[in-house]
């Protein structure tokens, strides 16, 4: 579902499509330099700055090439098939855009220059995993304080899909946001191959949990990060197959490639989330989680509606 977006205090849906949502073969990218972020002259000469001042902190920061979500259209003839419209940033960027004291202002000037408010923001492409147990349960996890990004709070498995992943891409490109041999080296059937692989990746990497006992994701929203100034992010559900919480925490227990993320993990079961009751804490849940808890509660009541 498209068109209006679905406005809420900490996210805003762009599309979904809940059940059972939709596969790699109903993706399509269009990759161009066009949908990279507009240079801002006043601000971007602050950046590498504001990025060292990042550096020196608490948190563990690593700058690397991302994906831009630009935007996004329905296929109103294959319907729900979507595009997306996708350029290249950098995680430096991000923090010193979606992150930055002058985020407000960034997106004025983006609706004064460009008629659009992201214009001058980063907006990496995020991937999230709303992973479902065999006993019905959402797997969430408490961030670590360490991350870049909603610390202590409880979010969803997930993370972002790696240019670097994608066949064609060479060293040389890193850093280089506008190298047209990018955009020239990478086939679009690949990068929706890497943006449906990340997210499984992350959920091994960040929970443990083997390669074969998950499901093929399918996609079910992409949403705004209100509370990062628009960053875009994608959600999928996927299914941990023949796994219950029990077994989930003690995969979790023996430790991942990147659990270094997250300090503990806690479980949310879909009737809590159909009836609602999450919200009495709905204050330590992360945009990405708000999105996905909204989307399994409005696609129950669709479901009621038609039996």
């Amino acid at each position: 579902m498209a068109g209006s977006e679905f406005s809420k205090e900490t996210f805003c849906l762009m599309w979904h499509c809940y059940s059972p949502g939709i596969s790699k073969q109903q993706v399509r990218v269009n990759f161009q330099s066009k949908f990279n972020r507009k240079s801002h002259a006043e601000h971007d000469v602050k950046i590498e700055e504001l990025w060292r001042g990042k550096l020196s902190g608490d948190v563990t920061l690593y700058n690397g090439m991302k994906f831009r979500l630009a935007g996004m259209s329905e296929d109103a003839e294959k319907a729900p098939s979507i595009e997306l419209d996708i350029g290249l940033t950098c995680y430096r960027d991000f923090q010193c855009t979606n992150y930055s004291s002058e985020s407000e202002r960034l997106r004025s000037d983006g609706l004064r220059d460009f008629n659009e408010s992201q214009a001058y923001m980063s907006d990496p492409l995020g991937v999230s995993a709303i992973l479902i147990t065999s006993d019905d349960k959402v797997v969430v996890e408490k961030r670590s304080t360490k991350v870049g990004e909603y610390c202590n709070m409880l979010d969803l498995p997930g993370g972002h899909a790696e240019p670097s992943n994608v066949p064609g891409w060479k060293q040389e490109y890193e850093g280089n946001v506008q190298c047209q041999d990018a955009f020239l080296s990478l086939k679009s059937s690949d990068i929706v191959n890497e943006i449906f692989d990340s997210i499984v990746q992350e959920v091994v990497a960040e929970l443990n949990i083997p390669r074969d006992q998950l499901s093929e994701p399918h996609l079910v929203g992409i949403l705004r990060q209100m509370l990062s100034f628009g960053r875009p992010s994608t959600l999928f559900v996927v299914k941990a197959v023949d796994i219950r919480e029990n077994d989930v925490r003690r995969m979790y227990g023996e430790g991942g490639e990147e659990q270094f993320e997250s300090v503990d993990i806690e479980f949310v079961s879909l009737e809590d989330i159909q009836c609602g009751t999450w919200r009495s804490r709905s204050e330590q849940f992360t945009p990405s989680a708000h999105a996905a808890f909204y989307i399994i509660a409005q696609s129950t009541k669709a479901t009621a509606t038609e039996d």
